[in-house]
């Protein structure tokens, strides 16, 4: 085999993994799996003689890694981050009505900084309200309170306290399932572009096919008692989503639906 047809092939090798690792899915753009380059020089090089092969690997990290998140959705990093928030949906309001809501993030013992106010209209999704750089063993903190119809503001929810109106979830996590209030759509409608794809009845990757309807796959699930289209969240590897309920503390109240501020946090290098 010559070196050039060594190097298409493995040059294709890597190719295949970066493809698969940054595909469909992925649009964060960090890999789930390990990824790496290939150089040779000289390229051309006459019988005997040696050429010089360089290549790395970029290995995977994952939200344990670079943070810590504690049972009461307090951020702890780990290293040194770049940390970016997003607010993705809002489904506050009283009726048909919409209220508004507020969210403030706080950095180590430093002050609330309020980044963001407004109901749905104001929502732009792709824009990144707090995007700065934190040095390891920092936590960061979030708050979100909605406005009441008396026009006053109600209880602010916030990490660290075990409220119940807050919950993070990370790759891989089902949303909550709680019956959205006045009709405002179910959890799953504000996190739409971060919800696996369901194969309509073939199953998913995290369990196989399912066993009433294996399709071309050729083999049956390995455990039939696993939903396999259970739509979990498609995100990144450096990805935490927060939920918060700013109406109710009662989770056994209709209008108990953890909808009404969805907001992405993303750790950088």
């Amino acid at each position: 085999m010559n070196l050039n047809t060594l190097l298409n092939i493995m040059a294709g090798a890597l190719i295949a993994l970066a493809t698969s690792a940054l595909g469909e899915g992925t649009k964060h753009g960090d890999p789930y799996v390990p990824v790496g380059s290939l150089s040779v020089s000289p390229r051309y090089v006459p019988a005997g003689t040696k050429p010089t092969m360089n290549w790395s690997i970029r290995f995977p990290e994952n939200l344990p890694d670079i943070v810590d998140v504690a049972p009461n959705n307090l951020i702890t990093t780990k290293r040194a981050s770049r940390v970016r928030i997003r607010v993705i949906g809002v489904g506050y309001g009283l009726g048909k009505k919409r209220l508004p809501v507020a969210l403030w993030t706080q950095v180590g013992n430093g002050p609330w900084q309020g980044i963001f106010s407004g109901t749905s209209k104001e929502v732009k999704s792709d824009r990144y309200l707090f995007d700065t750089e934190v040095p390891a063993g920092t936590p960061i903190n979030l708050a979100a309170r909605g406005a009441s119809s008396s026009g006053g503001w109600e209880v602010a929810r916030m990490t660290g306290t075990d409220h119940v109106g807050v919950a993070a979830l990370s790759n891989g996590d089902l949303p909550p399932s709680y019956t959205p209030a006045y009709d405002q759509g179910s959890i799953e409608s504000f996190l739409s572009s971060y919800i696996g794809k369901n194969n309509n009845g073939h199953g998913n990757n995290i369990d196989g096919v399912d066993s009433s309807n294996p399709g071309n796959a050729g083999f049956v699930d390995s455990d039939p008692t696993v939903d396999d289209e259970s739509k979990r969240l498609s995100l990144g590897p450096k990805e935490l989503i927060y939920l918060f309920e700013l109406g109710t503390q009662n989770t056994s109240s209709a209008y108990f639906d953890m909808q009404d501020l969805v907001v992405l946090v993303t750790f950088a290098e």
